[in-house]
C-alpha cells in the first residue's frame, strides 16, 4: 500500500466514512477507490483519470488535492504529453464549408436543359394555337359561288327575299294554324266544370250534390289502411280493409248515387272527374252520400 493510499484512507476513516458513501460521493466506482487506497493506480482506466479520481478522493476527505500531488508526485503517475490541439469546431467546420463545390458545372448545364424545354414548351403552344385558328377559319368561310339556287332569278339578276312569291307551302301552314286555332277555342265537352254542393250534415253523416256533366268517374285513392264499404243505389259493391297505394274506381251517370262509409277518411283521396273532392267533415269515421244530376 502506497503511502498516499494510506493518507488518504487514514482521512476518510477519521470522517467515518465508508467506501459506498464515498462511491455516492465522489461517483466514482468502488473497486477503483480501493485501487486508490492500495497505491494500484495501474488499475484505473488510465493516467489522466488517476489524477482526476485522486483530486475527487481528497476534496471529499478535506485534504488539498494540490499539496497532496506535490508532495506525492513521485507515486501518480505522470501525464503524458497532450497531442497538438486540434482546432476549434466552429473553424474547422468553417474550412470544410469554403470547399469549392465539385457540381457546378451540372448546375449550369441543368439550368441550360431547363431553358430548352420551357422554350420548346412554349414554341408547340404557338403551333397548336396558329393550326387551330386556321383551321376555325376554313370551316367558317363561305365561298361567293355557292349561293343556293333561287338566289337569282332566270336573268341573272339577284332576287330580293321581300319580292319573292309566297309558296303553296306557307299558305298550307297558315290554314293548318287556323284550323288549330279554332280546335283550341272550342269548349272539351270532357274538360266541362263540376259543381258541387253540400247537403246535409247529421252526425257522421253528409250529402254532397254533384252536377255539371252526364257521366262521371269517381277514383278513390287509398294513402292509408281504411276500411271502407263502398254502395252504388243502394247496392253493395265493395268492401275491404285497403291500403296505401290501393284504389277503386267507378263510372255513374246522372240519377245514380253514390254511397261511401269509412273508417279513416283521411287516408282516402277522392276525385270525380279528375277534381279533387273534400270530404265535408274533419273526422275519421264518415258516411258521405253523393248524389249525381244532370247538367
Amino acid at each position: 500500500m502506497s503511502e498516499l493510499g494510506l493518507r488518504l484512507k487514514s482521512a476518510r476513516e477519521e470522517r467515518g466514512l465508508s467506501l459506498e458513501e464515498m462511491q455516492v460521493r465522489t461517483k466514482i466506482q468502488k473497486r477503483y477507490l480501493i485501487a486508490i487506497e492500495e497505491g494500484a493506480f495501474d488499475r484505473l482506466p488510465g493516467e489522466f483519470y488517476a489524477r482526476a479520481f485522486v483530486k475527487s478522493y481528497a476534496e471529499s476527505v478535506g485534504l488539498d488535492p494540490e499539496l497532496l500531488f506535490d508532495e506525492h508526485k513521485d507515486e501518480l503517475p505522470r501525464s503524458r504529453k497532450e497531442p497538438t490541439e486540434l482546432p476549434p469546431r466552429v473553424s474547422r467546420k468553417k474550412s470544410t464549408e469554403t470547399k469549392p463545390a465539385p457540381v457546378k458545372k451540372n448546375s449550369r448545364f441543368s439550368s441550360l436543359i431547363s431553358t430548352l424545354v420551357v422554350a420548346f414548351i412554349i414554341i408547340v403552344f404557338i403551333v397548336v394555337l396558329w393550326l387551330f385558328n386556321l383551321d376555325f377559319e376554313d370551316s367558317g368561310a363561305v365561298p361567293r359561288d355557292s349561293e343556293t339556287p333561287g338566289d337569282f332569278d332566270e336573268s341573272g339578276a339577284p332576287v330580293d327575299e321581300e319580292d319573292e312569291p309566297e309558296t303553296g307551302v306557307e299558305s298550307q301552314e297558315d290554314g293548318t294554324e287556323e284550323d288549330e286555332e279554332e280546335a283550341e277555342s272550342e269548349p272539351d265537352p270532357q274538360e266541362e266544370e263540376l259543381e258541387i254542393t253540400e247537403g246535409s250534415i247529421n252526425g257522421n253523416q253528409s250529402e254532397l250534390f254533384v252536377s255539371g256533366s252526364g257521366e262521371y268517374e269517381v277514383l278513390l285513392e287509398f294513402t292509408a289502411n281504411s276500411w271502407t264499404v263502398v254502395q252504388i243505389d243502394g247496392e253493395e259493391v265493395d268492401q275491404s280493409t285497403y291500403s296505401s297505394g290501393d284504389d277503386l274506381s267507378y263510372e255513374l251517370s246522372a240519377g245514380q248515387e253514390l254511397f261511401i262509409y269509412t273508417g279513416n277518411a283521411y287516408g282516402i283521396d277522392l276525385t270525380i272527374n279528375d277534381e279533387p273532392v273534400e270530404f265535408p267533415q274533419e273526422r275519421d269515421v264518415q258516411r258521405l252520400t253523393i248524389s249525381f244530376e244532370d247538367e
